[in-house]
This record gives C-alpha cells, sequence and structure tokens, in this order.
C-alpha cells in the first residue's frame, strides 16, 4: 500500500515538473516573440533574422515537450530554415548550404511520419541534390561523385513512384470504365493501364540496374531490355488508333519480367 502510495506521489511530482518545464518553454516563447517585434520595429533584417531564428528555437522546446513527433519535426524545419536564411543574409554559402541540407532532411522525415511514399520519394530527391551542392562547395571530389550517384538513384526511386501510382489510377479507370459497360471505353482504359503497368517494369529494372552489383549487372540489363521492349512493342502495336475507331482491343493486363 506504501509503495503504491510511493510511486503515485513521484508520478504527481513528474507531471508537476512537466507542467513547469512547458509553462517555461511558453514562457520563453513570449519573451522571444516580444524581442522579435523589436527587431522588426528597428529595421534591421540581420538582427529580426535572428531574432525569428531564437523564437523559433523556443517553440522547437515546446513541441519536444509536447511529445508531438509531427510538430517537433515541423519546428525543427524552421529552425533550420531560418539558419539557412540568415547564412544567405550573411554570404555564408557553406553555412547556407549545410542549413539547407538539414531542411531537406526534416521535411524528408515529415513525408515519412505522413506515410506517404511518392512524397517521401520527392524528398529524398532534394535531400541528395541538397547534399550535391554542399559537396561541391566543399571541393571534395570524391564526395561530389558519390552525391551525383545518390542523386540519381533517388530520382529513379522517384520515377518508380511515380509508374506506381500512375499504375493506380489506370487501375481504377479502367474498373470504372468495366462498371459503365462501355466496350470501347474498357478498350482505351485497358490499353492505358497494361502501358502504365509496363512503365512501371521498365522504371524497376531500371533503378535496379543502377544499384546492380557486377555479378547482377547482366541480369539487370536483360531485364531492363525486356522491359523496354515489351513497352515499345506496346506502344507502336497501334492500339490507340484501333480503339479511337472502335476496333476491340485485347491487351494482356500486366507484364512480368523474365
Amino acid at each position: 500500500m506504501e509503495q503504491t502510495s510511493g510511486l503515485a506521489e513521484q508520478a504527481r511530482q513528474e507531471l508537476l515538473t512537466k507542467g513547469a518545464e512547458k509553462k517555461a518553454a511558453r514562457d520563453l516563447v513570449a519573451v522571444r516573440e516580444a524581442e522579435l517585434d523589436q527587431a522588426e520595429l528597428s529595421g534591421d533584417i540581420r538582427r529580426t533574422a535572428e531574432a525569428n531564428m531564437k523564437l523559433l528555437s523556443a517553440k522547437l522546446a515546446v513541441a519536444r515537450l509536447e511529445g508531438d513527433e509531427k510538430k517537433r519535426v515541423e519546428a525543427r524545419k524552421q529552425v533550420w530554415q531560418e539558419e539557412c536564411d540568415l547564412a544567405g543574409i550573411k554570404g555564408d554559402k557553406m553555412g547556407e548550404a549545410t542549413a539547407l541540407v538539414k531542411v531537406r532532411n526534416a521535411e524528408l522525415e515529415l513525408a515519412r511520419l505522413e506515410g506517404d511514399e511518392k512524397k517521401k520519394a520527392e524528398a529524398l530527391v532534394d535531400v541528395r541534390n541538397a547534399e550535391l551542392e554542399l559537396a561541391r562547395l566543399e571541393g571534395d571530389e570524391k564526395k561530389k561523385a558519390e552525391a551525383l550517384v545518390d542523386v540519381r538513384n533517388a530520382e529513379l526511386e522517384l520515377d518508380t513512384k511515380k509508374a506506381e501510382a500512375l499504375v493506380d489510377v489506370r487501375n481504377t479507370e479502367l474498373e470504372l470504365a468495366r462498371l459503365e459497360g462501355d466496350e470501347k471505353k474498357k478498350a482505351e482504359a485497358n490499353y492505358r493501364c497494361t502501358e502504365a503497368k509496363l512503365e512501371l517494369s521498365v522504371a524497376t529494372a531500371k533503378a535496379s540496374l543502377a544499384k546492380a552489383g557486377p555479378n547482377d549487372v547482366a541480369r539487370c540489363t536483360r531485364e531492363y531490355n525486356i522491359a523496354s521492349y515489351a513497352l515499345i512493342s506496346h506502344r507502336s502495336d497501334g492500339g490507340e488508333e484501333k480503339f479511337l475507331s472502335g476496333e476491340s482491343l485485347r491487351q494482356p493486363e500486366c507484364f512480368v519480367l523474365i
């Protein structure tokens, strides 16, 4: 009984401590807001940027104490964006590029928290491009080359995600055409659905080839060539002209790499 009472008291004290910390953090935000107002009234751009960065840092501390992961990442992104802008005002190219990498990583983390695969792929491309720019400024040729490879791989991953999204759209269009019972519309939707799947096969094979090790290059090249040939054949068979003229179009609904 005494042990339970002791644990309850400990929990109560922890809550009181956290409450006091949150209040102190919010009070600091109010102070930083007042400082920012004064800086803006002074018309000093650099002082305003510095005051804004302090305010954002205070807001980040509040987000951390509240335990809201998304809010915390958003606040962190704002801090780094302000750091990036401030470095730009100072003419600090290296500092600006370094801060931009942090901003892009925060955007990537937000996309991960949202669970949006396409947004994640787009954010990763932005991260890699920021890292490449930083490597260029540092003058590190090896790091530059590695960063460029990372950019290309991220772009290929984005192409794959876009192709996957297009397949989903085309499948929905095909299902709608089936429900409407319009044979011509079904043929058109089926053609485009097949094309989207073939484009996805090409994008997937291309990404695999880019990452392939010495032992896998031949296989990945073969798979990429097969996928590319299938897509070219599909587009050159006059499919669109067939369904536009009313002729029934019959195409397989998927393509599997051999």
